[in-house]
């Protein structure tokens, strides 16, 4: 049973998930960021809160709340392009960077704490660079366009496919179930930009469907949360 000032934490950042869903659904508006903002500070006071619980499982959750800081500020760049039109490339690169930057993080706390080594590292390089190349081939059947952000997502996608397929690693190496847990947190992120990838680089159409839109956010979210929740059941 977790703690229940987890779960109050818990129960916040869904009600504000929700408000940001019917606040911004049909429009993206600056009361959403602040929303959404405040829906990504509650990931980072659940891992914050589950290492006060378990302080000795410092190191790995120091990591944890580094990796979300940054997907909180990949966030609010995000949301920026929708709202400073000329300047959304650079608002969506910072998106990308800040992301990329926290999944490092993430990726750091498994290799660390489940002591991985070179040859724990083969398998999720070889599936991190399978998911970028599959993504690559994929955007076209789904006529999607990277244009001038074609190496930028490639990267990105490798990045978070690795921070997928090294808590599965770990897992396998360590049988602790926090990075099953881990693994699964990234294989919800890893859908959640896939539908991303539909709303940003869609050839034509309508981009932005409130299906999408749904869809990417709870999946984030999911993710995020899951991934916070690591430090309070990891045993190191």
């Amino acid at each position: 049973m977790l703690p229940l000032k987890i779960i109050i934490a818990l129960i916040t950042g869904v009600g504000l998930l929700l408000t940001y869903i019917l606040v911004c659904c049909r429009n993206r508006n600056v009361l959403g960021v602040e929303v959404k903002s405040l829906v990504s500070v509650c990931y980072i006071a659940i891992a914050a809160l589950s290492l006060l619980e378990k302080p000795e499982n410092c190191k790995f959750g120091l990591l944890i709340m580094v990796g979300g800081v940054m997907g909180l500020l990949g966030d609010v760049y995000l949301d920026q392009k929708w709202i400073h039109l000329n300047h959304k490339d650079k608002y969506l690169i910072l998106g990308f960077l800040n992301f990329g930057i926290g999944h490092l993080f993430y990726i750091s706390a498994s290799v660390i704490n489940a002591h991985l080594g070179f040859k724990d590292m083969i398998i999720p390089v070889i599936i991190a660079l399978g998911v970028a190349v599959f993504n690559e081939i994929l955007a076209r059947f789904l006529d999607q366009d990277y244009g001038k952000f074609r190496w930028i997502v490639f990267a990105y996608g490798f990045v978070l496919a690795l921070m997928m397929a090294t808590a599965g690693s770990a897992y396998f190496k360590t049988d602790n179930i926090s990075f099953l847990v881990f693994a699964v947190g990234g294989a919800l992120f890893l859908l959640s930009d896939v539908v991303l990838s539909a709303i940003y680089f869609t050839r034509g159409g309508r981009k932005v469907t409130v299906g999408r839109f749904v869809i990417n956010i709870v999946t984030y979210y999911m993710a995020q949360y899951l991934i916070a929740l690591t430090p309070y059941y990891i045993e190191l």
